[in-house]
């Protein structure tokens, strides 16, 4: 029969911690580089217009709540990110400003509407990578 010793079991403890404060450290910095990128702009029901009518701009829909909105602003904000100096990334409160989410048939969060000189061209509905996202914009550029 194999008999633990005592030197095993304070290696095994100090492997451990080295590797949960590994592992911490790694989702440190993931989380310092997310909250350095460039913050989507809220809009209201009064500088909705006012910021979609002219230019290219991405709004996102959300709720304050929920995750998948999270993930999606998380994109648009790494999107935003990469300086696109004629794209404008906005996003709006569904919950603060139900009478802008009803102006829009927008059948669930989140949502991106893509407005070009204040229409309405292009809309996602749910969560898209940033990859679609980037393929995206670059359709959205050459209309």
């Amino acid at each position: 029969m194999y008999r633990i010793k005592t030197w095993q079991i304070v290696f095994l403890i100090i492997l451990l911690t080295c590797i949960v404060n590994g592992i911490g450290r790694i989702q440190n910095n993931y989380f310092e580089e997310i909250s350095s990128f460039k913050t989507l702009e809220e809009l209201d029901e009064e500088t909705f217009f006012i910021h979609t009518a002219s230019g290219i701009s991405f709004v996102l829909f959300y709720y304050e709540d929920c995750r998948y909105c999270e993930r999606m602003a998380n994109c648009l904000q790494e999107l935003a990110a990469m300086n696109y100096p004629d794209i404008h990334f906005y996003q709006i409160n569904v919950g603060k400003y139900p009478a802008e989410y009803g102006d829009y048939p927008v059948s669930g969060v989140p949502s991106i509407l893509i407005y070009k000189d204040g229409k309405e061209i292009n809309r996602l509905l749910g969560v898209s990578s940033l990859n679609n996202l980037k393929m995206i914009l670059s359709r959205t550029l050459s209309i």
